[in-house]
């Protein structure tokens, strides 16, 4: 975490460079995790915080291009630079990072094979995202080293990190305004006004609230990967839509493929040479203990066709219910959380050990409330 003299040192920076501070904000460390804080009553829709786009890293010139995907190597590229020329135009950006000696000590990317095992032991599809996350990680770094030479590889190291659990995208971190904690329910997205990217309250804050904003929903295998920490009280979602599979196997599996591909992307797989699929849309979730809209008609349109037969909605909508019910009772058989000791689980894996709580509660809720 960022001491307090490095966030001074980027709070500074910030304000001379035209950041907007709502005077009733503070940052503090409760139970170890640093956040915002309103010392006074905040109003719903009081700007929070505001910087103007202008003063920071341009992600639209560099070696890579100005399409959106290009955007986010140049600016991976330009503030790894940054980072090691030390005095810089941008060292108030560079100021909010946290250091490598401190992404070593938590950070996924750092994770050896025993971490791997253990996470493996908890829930081998958690361990999947860890190797893949870790797999683009080495990718993208790979990519940047080679168009910048002079440039360490710790240095492009530190910076995607940063960058994976820090930046407003296509803008790059932002300084003090990634300051602020997520919550889905409690915090507004950020938004671009004016030529500045503005943060403004969701809800009405007392004081001594800590103050969020949204990254949007995220699953919280993601959340805990990229931004190396889990808040186990706030509400948390679940990417059904890539974790639950989906067979294509036979003629109405084929069916069933080509008829969903009419409403969400998909991404078709080989699993031990079965055909199968998972949908590839960003709010087919699980939110608590209820699915989300797109979940619900994603699982209608997969019953529709798998049904196999001209049926009313009722029975579409039964078939539905006890197909996700399957999915479901698939899902909490893969966490197997409960079998591991939480006294055993190393510091820096604690965080994946209490999601998995998370989530085998969210699913044993979803399944409770379905219909017998």
């Amino acid at each position: 975490m960022k001491t307090t003299l490095q966030y001074q040192s980027q709070l500074d920076w910030a304000l001379a460079h035209g950041l907007f501070l709502h005077p009733s904000i503070e940052r503090r460390e409760v139970n170890g995790i640093y956040g915002m804080y309103a010392t006074a009553d905040i109003p719903k829709e009081t700007l929070l915080a505001s910087f103007p786009c202008d003063q920071l890293i341009d992600s639209t010139k560099g070696p890579f291009g100005d399409s959106e995907d290009a955007r986010a190597l140049n600016w991976l590229h330009a503030a790894a630079c940054e980072l090691g020329n030390k005095n810089t135009t941008f060292n108030g950006v560079i100021a909010g990072f946290e250091s490598l000696a401190e992404l070593k000590r938590y950070s996924y990317y750092f994770f050896n094979e025993d971490d791997l095992a253990t996470l493996n032991d908890m829930h081998p599809v958690l361990c999947m995202w860890v190797r893949e996350a870790k797999q683009q990680a080495d990718h993208i770094i790979d990519i940047v080293e080679k168009a910048e030479p002079s440039c360490s590889n710790e240095d492009i190291v530190c910076t995607y990190l940063n960058m994976r659990s820090r930046a407003f995208h296509p803008f790059g971190v932002v300084p003090v305004l990634d300051q602020f904690n997520h919550s889905d329910l409690l915090g507004q997205s950020d938004k671009f006004s004016d030529g500045k990217l503005c943060v403004h309250a969701k809800v009405d804050y007392q004081a001594g609230a800590q103050l969020f904003i949204s990254y949007g929903a995220k699953d919280l295998y993601d959340h805990a990967i990229h931004y190396n920490y889990f808040d186990q009280c706030g509400p948390h979602f679940i990417n059904f839509g890539k974790k639950a599979i989906h067979s294509a196997e036979g003629a109405i599996g084929q069916k069933v493929l080509a008829h969903i591909k009419r409403f969400f992307p998909v991404n078709e797989l080989d699993i031990a040479g079965q055909k199968a699929f998972n949908l590839n849309a960003p709010l087919i979730l699980l939110i608590e203990d209820s699915p989300s809209v797109d979940l619900v008609k994603a699982l209608t349109e997969i019953s529709r066709v798998r049904i196999n037969k001209p049926a009313q909605e009722t029975e579409v909508k039964a078939f539905a219910i006890d197909y996700f019910r399957t999915l479901l009772d698939d899902q909490i058989k893969l966490n197997q959380v409960d079998q591991v000791d939480e006294s055993t689980v190393p510091d820096k894996l604690l965080r994946f050990y209490h999601l998995l709580k998370k989530e085998k509660a969210m699913l044993m809720a979803n399944r409770q409330k379905l219909p017998s």
